[in-house]
């Protein structure tokens, strides 16, 4: 079966950002795996982002890692392609205190960040798969991003995995397989080519989903250096008492110190829900 390439249409992107609200800021608290997701990002942002840096985080959605942002001590810059996520950051900035750590809010596409100068950050962060949205205009996504990182500065990017992805999905796809086998060329579409044509998903967002080498090839393209790199979720994925995990904290950092350690393999960066890479500016 033959599936439509899908291309980015930013006004799509912006009207499911827009509607999904404040479920972008509460999803993450919600379950094993969304909590691992959460430590796995910001011991990359720890790792990378030192206080004083000038940070654009574009894709910033609620601002969940604007704050770890602050708590590190940098200057934000926070953009979004949805206004609503906009007003949701604002919110949470106010919330939590840190409104003297972010410069302004900026809506704005990662395909055009033409409000910046070239290596106008230290740092860019575009953590949640913003790259993925854009599916056919990921080189101009990418080029855009490390346009205005610094010579010497640092990406810091995020993508939902292919790999990892169908690894998560494997257990309900076998049962969608067994009773409709046309089920079967959908996952071999995603696949072969990365394109996830928003199945199940609320507004039928599409997305492309990538490898490691995929990225890295993607990074290196637009002048970046990849020197660092983490799957989000590994460990996660096959646990199936997660909550007997969430309700004791002892158990939980134990755990967490055992999947940041396995995100950290190489082996691993493919088999998480979300990839994490660093990437030097040359």
């Amino acid at each position: 079966m033959q599936f439509a390439k899908p291309t980015y249409n930013a006004s799509l992107t912006t009207k499911f950002y827009d509607s999904y609200g404040a479920r972008e800021w509460n999803r993450l608290d919600n379950g094993l795996a969304n909590r691992v997701q959460v430590v796995t990002h910001r011991a990359m942002l720890e790792q990378f982002v030192k206080a004083g840096d000038r940070v654009l985080e574009i894709g910033a959605g609620p601002g969940r890692f604007t704050i770890e942002l602050a708590r590190l001590g940098a200057t934000i810059t926070v953009a979004d392609i949805s206004e609503e996520q906009i007003r949701l950051n604002k919110d949470k900035v106010a919330e939590h205190g840190i409104g003297a750590r972010v410069t302004g809010w900026h809506q704005a596409d990662i395909c055009d960040l033409s409000a910046w100068s070239d290596g106008a950050f230290d740092v860019v962060v575009c953590f949640g798969g913003a790259i993925g949205c854009v599916l056919d205009k990921a080189d101009q996504g990418m080029a855009e991003l490390l346009r205005v990182t610094r010579s010497g500065g640092c990406l810091l990017v995020s993508v939902t995995s292919r790999y990892g992805f169908l690894r998560c999905l494997m257990p309900e796809a076998m049962k969608f397989v067994a009773e409709n086998p046309l089920f079967a060329s959908f996952l071999d579409a995603s696949v072969q080519t990365g394109d996830d044509l928003g199945f199940g998903r609320e507004l039928q967002l599409p997305s492309h989903l990538y490898s490691w080498s995929e990225l890295g090839e993607l990074i290196s393209r637009h002048g970046g250096k990849v020197v660092a790199g983490s799957a989000a979720n590994f460990l996660s994925i096959d646990v199936r008492n997660g909550d007997v995990i969430l309700a004791n904290d002892e158990l939980l950092q134990s755990f967490l110190r055992w999947e940041l350690a396995a995100c950290r393999e190489p082996g691993a960066f493919d088999g998480g829900t979300h990839i994490i890479a660093a990437a030097e500016k040359s």
